[in-house]
């Protein structure tokens, strides 16, 4: 378990405010929360590596549960504690699969930091208390801007919340049924014997839309609840709260690159970070598991290049700045640019190579 100061090192740039908010309100939530729920009595507990420790059913740590699932399956549990609350990087290799040349941005960001937790069932009215209490008061959020969603099937929330509203600091936000697709509303947990359900919160845009940022589940496994788990990313958090078009406006790379910051860029900005990332987690570069993850993050970013999405001279200034921004080993700049430059120089002589096959079959 940690002191409240090893939470400090969460990354601020020094940068100016007016044209950096995305990055100063995503790393401002991160600190308030931590702060917050330390001061609620919850412990805190040192965030699990980007690659596992010992979670072998995934590749990378893609939620703050990663850390807590070994606890939650202990005989004890979280029995006699107020709860756990932890600072955790994650990486999530959804944007693989995205078009380079499709205008729509990503809906997420592959990597990002979540700030959340877990507290023992008899813990839940308390953690609800303190949870709606930071909402309002600290980030001031207004009740009718908040939206909980749920299946039926996951009443026990809902019901913990709304038999508690006249003991309740403020007015409690609308909670929506959504009966299509229950499965929403279900999480696993890799091989564990874990099962999650419970409800999602959204946060109402400018356009009136409402968009998801973060989550309150019940954990359980085939006897009974272990513990309930809440959180959310706070780069979704700050772009839900600042009214964005999307939460990879708070990738370090947008806002230092006035050039990149139309939407047909996101892709190739979140996969440059990724890269790095996953560099500075000794990912090596090969053909299995996570390592091939990397090889074909790199041969995305390098096929950018070719095709002429973004220059060389581009890609490399945003590598630089990501590394330094993260406050990564100088050394990963060249490991980065050298992957690059080598699946670019690859991709360059199979097209040469396919052009002078097609031009003699003429």
């Amino acid at each position: 378990m940690l002191n409240f100061s090893n939470y400090k090192h969460i990354p601020l740039p020094k940068l100016d405010e007016a044209d950096h908010k995305p990055l100063l309100t995503a790393s401002w939530l991160g600190t308030s929360f931590m702060d917050y729920f330390h001061k609620q009595g919850f412990v805190l507990k040192e965030a699990e590596p980007l690659v596992p420790r010992t979670d072998k059913s995934i590749l990378f740590t893609n939620a703050f549960i990663v850390a807590c699932k070994d606890l939650l399956i202990a005989s004890q549990g979280l029995r006699g504690q107020q709860g756990l609350v932890m600072y955790q990087p994650c990486f999530r290799a959804h944007n693989l699969k995205g078009d380079l040349l499709d205008p729509t941005p990503p809906a997420y960001l592959s990597y990002f930091h979540m700030v959340g937790g877990v507290c023992a069932p008899e813990s839940l009215p308390k953690l609800l208390d303190n949870l709606w209490h930071f909402f309002s008061a600290i980030l001031s959020i207004e009740p009718k801007r908040l939206l909980f969603k749920a299946s039926r099937k996951n009443l026990f929330i809902i019901e913990q919340l709304y038999t508690r509203e006249g003991e309740s600091r403020v007015p409690l936000p609308t909670i929506v049924f959504e009966e299509s697709n229950p499965s929403y509303y279900q999480w696993s947990y890799g091989a564990s014997p874990l099962a999650g359900s419970g409800l999602t919160m959204a946060l109402r845009q400018a356009d009136g839309s409402y968009q998801d940022f973060g989550n309150i589940v019940a954990i359980s496994n085939a006897a009974c609840t272990l513990g309930y788990e809440f959180g959310f990313g706070v780069e979704t958090l700050a772009a839900r709260l600042l009214n964005l078009r999307s939460p990879l406006l708070c990738n370090p790379i947008h806002s230092c690159f006035p050039e990149l910051q139309e939407p047909r860029f996101d892709l190739i900005k979140d996969l440059i970070v990724a890269a790095v990332v996953m560099v500075n987690a000794h990912v090596p570069y090969g053909y299995h598991g996570r390592s091939d993850i990397l090889r074909k993050t790199i041969k995305k970013i390098a096929l950018a290049i070719h095709l002429k999405v973004l220059s060389t001279r581009m890609v490399f200034a945003a590598v630089i700045h990501t590394v330094r921004y993260f406050h990564f080993n100088q050394t990963h700049i060249f490991t980065v640019e050298s992957l690059i430059s080598k699946a670019l120089a690859r991709l360059e002589a199979s097209s040469l190579k396919d052009g002078k096959q097609g031009h003699s079959s003429l």
